[in-house]
């Protein structure tokens, strides 16, 4: 038996580092402080749903290989490839990430991760904002008064991000807690969240920019005429523009119903100037998104630092180019474009539309990761790799951009190396 304190768990972008880890063998059996989706991510059999052994697939069947077949094999692949395509990333860390990137580079091929289409807009908005204000999540703990949550619902995606960061915690000068703190949920339904937040406001679907605008004129003094705003009464809606100006520390927590809406990197971008305009009246005000994956920001920082761009580059002429809508890994499979395709940390052929589906399971695809899922299903190579936080050790990002160190606390399966290896591997060969 050994036991492992502070242990990082890897169930969401929150990475809460407070777990408690009890480990005989490579079998964890006991675990503390971690919340529903933190337990199920570390209580498994370390070989249920894993794949095990390298696969090659010949003539529709797949067959065991080496490690060294299979590497050599997605190598061919790739340099007999003119328009490869390398796609996951959010559930690697970061040391995979960029040697990812340095593979693209070399085969001038296109890099993106699920961020694209999630929680990488933020970064698109930004350039039409100058930037944005944001915080760790210690200063929310230990300084926000106000917590507006818009298009999320923590209490059931990141569960312990009410109960440790944000509003029931007591910080250093918040000392009783949600007593303290005032919040606000905006969303088009009752979840669970709305439950807990101090002031539901539930409004019409696909009308988020229209409050956005509609709280900065007010915010602004401007004269409203309509008598309701996304289905609510004006009055409610004035009384929460009045609620963020008027308090000494807003954040803005913001998921997929603001940014995966009618409007998408437009809403973000107006709630940025929103922010901004907080900021201009004295109250301090920041926004954080609600990332999914657990190193879903790291990569988009990772990207950001070595090439410029966050998200969906392509080194087709040899140098970056960004172009959302173009060179993202969405456009490129609707497109039919790519003609090879490097899957890392991620299930395409579950998440994406049919038919794009269908096309990853026609044209040679390689699978790098630990569990059988239907994208190693379709792939001509499929290698196993380990679980990062649990058999493997790196760095994460968590969703405030907070770098953090993984432990390894248990061995993976004989035979099973990190992705890190992998790709250290495959770079080797090209």
């Amino acid at each position: 038996m050994r036991s492992f304190h502070n242990v990082i768990c890897t169930g969401c972008s929150l990475l809460c580092d407070d777990i408690q880890v009890t480990v005989e063998g490579s079998h964890i059996k006991e675990i503390l402080n971690a919340c529903s989706k933190g337990c199920s991510r570390f209580v498994s059999d370390p070989k249920e749903g894993r794949l095990l052994s390298p696969l090659i697939k010949r003539n529709g069947r797949a067959e065991k290989a080496s490690l060294e077949d299979a590497v050599k094999e997605t190598v061919e692949i790739l340099k007999t490839s003119d328009r490869p395509l390398l796609y996951g990333w959010s559930n690697c860390v970061s040391e995979a990430q960029i040697l990812g990137i340095k593979i693209a580079r070399k085969i001038r091929g296109a890099i993106d991760a699920t961020s694209s289409f999630c929680q990488g807009v933020v970064y698109l908005a930004a350039c039409e904002a100058k930037g944005y204000h944001t915080v760790s999540l210690g200063e929310v703990f230990n300084r926000a008064d106000l917590l507006v949550f818009w298009g999320c619902n923590p209490a059931d995606a990141h569960l312990r991000h009410f109960s440790r960061y944000t509003f029931f915690p007591r910080g250093r000068y918040r000392q009783t807690g949600f007593e303290e703190r005032d919040s606000i949920l905006i969303d088009v339904r009752e979840s669970g969240s709305a439950k807990i937040a101090r002031t539901p406001l539930i409004i019409e679907p696909e009308t988020d920019y229209e409050l956005i605008q509609t709280i900065r004129a007010i915010i602004k003094g401007h004269e409203i005429l309509h008598g309701k705003v996304s289905g609510v009464d004006f009055e409610k809606v004035k009384s929460i523009a009045d609620k963020m100006v008027n308090s000494r520390f807003c954040v803005i927590f913001y998921g997929l119903g603001l940014s995966g809406t009618k409007g998408t990197y437009r809403n973000v971008s107006a709630l940025l100037s929103l922010v901004d305009d907080i900021n201009r009246r004295g109250t301090r005000c920041a926004v954080i998104p609600m990332a999914g994956h657990f190193n879903m920001v790291g990569f988009n920082r990772v990207l950001l630092e070595l090439t410029g761009y966050p998200y969906g580059v392509d080194f087709h002429d040899g140098s970056a180019y960004w172009n959302p809508g173009e060179t993202t890994a969405f456009d490129l499979l609707k497109k039919e474009e790519v003609d090879a395709l490097v899957v890392v940390g991620a299930d395409p052929v579950s998440h994406f539309p049919r038919k794009i589906a269908k096309y990853i399971s026609e044209i040679p695809t390689i699978y790098i990761g630990p569990h059988v899922t239907p994208t190693s299903a379709v792939s001509r190579v499929s290698i196993p790799a380990t679980i990062a936080g649990i058999e493997q050790e790196g760095v994460a990002y968590r969703l405030d951009g907070l770098p953090l160190k993984l432990k390894k606390i248990a061995d993976p399966p004989d035979g099973v190396i990190p992705d890190v290896a992998i790709l250290e591997a495959i770079l080797k060969r090209l």
